[in-house]
């Protein structure tokens, strides 16, 4: 069966600094906790790491790491038999498993990307749930993409957008969640949010929303602007399907058009025989180091940005006394 792999580097930092820490210290130290203290209810859903393989099964490195994460559904799906009206509730909480690999000299994670199971985002927030946060000492998790050759690097680099067209799924769960966290209200998240309220009123799942240059010479699209825009969206929100952008790049001097909700990661498809997480994971392990080390050295990147930090801090307790409900919309 054909999966998708997404690429990202990731670090734990203190005080918004990236550390040396290696991050299968923190992998091994929550897998660790008991059953019922990893278990997290964030905004974006319910989480808990209930797999991994330890060193001993790592061949090549010994601080490499395969993990599964857990992405416990809010809305369940039905038993039944086809061919039959049987439509019987499931009792038990259902689970949506995301598979990584963590390649510790790269500072690399490979995610399986699956529909519904757990994003980076969201997986990056989970294990930052474990890392104390005080006024002088805030430690916190960062899970950065590593871009393909062109991204959206090459529209920041750009002084010339033709169109950018938004595609909106208005059944997504997270249809509220249009902004970043802790980014302030726009006039096109306004639209957005308005396209959201009319879908509830007159029906319908698909909305687009376009802004383009047309055929006049006049009143073109602020190319500064648009990039802008897209920093404050929260991209790994389902309500964008897609959002389409066509704009001269300067990296391969013609017109080029990027769907940034696709295009914005490093990806790779791979075949995998079989469905269970040690499967799964074994066989990105084996790409990787047989098949092009797809994503290494990305991490260079951020050499002169790193502090010299050899322990992790103690985790905190994770247990909320009010823990925020899982799946709640943010605000808009």
């Amino acid at each position: 069966m054909e999966r998708t792999l997404h690429y990202f580097n990731c670090f734990i930092t203190l005080n918004g600094e990236k550390t040396t820490i290696p991050f299968s210290r923190l992998i091994d130290e929550v897998f660790l906790l008991d059953e019922d203290i990893k278990y997290r209810e964030i905004k974006t859903g319910a989480y808990s790491l209930v797999k991994m393989k330890f060193v001993d099964e790592n061949l090549l490195d010994v601080n490499d790491r395969l993990i599964c994460f857990a992405n416990y559904r809010n809305k369940k799906p039905f038993l039944g038999n086809r061919r039959s009206d049987r439509l019987d509730e499931i009792n038990d909480d259902v689970v949506e498993s995301t598979t990584c690999f963590f390649q510790h000299s790269n500072r690399l994670m490979v995610f399986e990307y699956n529909h519904f199971g757990a994003r980076p985002k969201h997986i990056e927030r989970y294990l930052s749930s474990f890392l104390p946060k005080e006024e002088n000492a805030y430690w916190d998790v960062e899970i950065i993409e590593i871009e393909p050759s062109i991204g959206i690097t090459d529209i920041r680099n750009t002084n010339n957008v033709k169109y950018i067209e938004f595609k909106l799924d208005l059944s997504s769960h997270q249809r509220g969640q249009i902004l970043r966290q802790n980014v302030p209200e726009s006039i096109t998240a306004n639209l957005f949010a308005q396209a959201v309220e009319a879908q509830s009123q007159i029906g319908g799942n698909v909305a687009k929303i376009i802004f383009g240059n047309g055929r006049k010479g006049n009143n073109h699209l602020d190319a500064l602007q648009i990039v802008e825009l897209l920093n404050t969206l929260d991209l790994e929100s389902d309500l964008y399907e897609s959002i389409r952008v066509k704009y001269y790049s300067h990296q391969l001097h013609k017109q080029n058009e990027l769907d940034l909700k696709n295009a914005g990661v490093l990806k790779k498809k791979i075949e995998i025989d079989g469905d269970a997480w040690g499967v799964t994971g074994d066989t990105i392990e084996q790409d990787f180091y047989e098949r092009g080390r797809t994503g290494e050295n990305n991490h260079r990147r951020f050499d002169e940005e790193l502090i010299v930090i050899n322990e992790l801090p103690v985790l905190i307790n994770p247990v909320q006394t009010n823990p925020e409900p899982a799946n709640s919309e943010a605000a808009i």
